[in-house]
């Protein structure tokens, strides 16, 4: 049986020298996160809480201007 892909579930590496990755809400309006996947730019992952729910996904470039999309 296969499983439908979710961010949670297929999480890829970051670009070169961005930190990036997925934040969790509860609500629609994205108000109140509730967990994440992220990896930061010494390529830390960092997983917390709820992971799921409505996600956005982020990405910055480690210089601290936008990172590519």
């Amino acid at each position: 049986m296969l499983a439908p892909v979710t961010p949670a579930a297929a999480y890829s590496a970051c670009p070169a020298d961005t930190m990036c990755g997925w934040l969790f809400y509860s609500d629609a309006a994205r108000t109140h996160q509730q967990g994440g996947h992220t990896t930061n730019c010494q390529g830390v992952v960092l997983d917390w809480g709820i992971k799921a729910g409505y996600s956005t996904y982020i990405v910055q470039g480690c210089g601290g201007g936008p990172g590519p999309v």
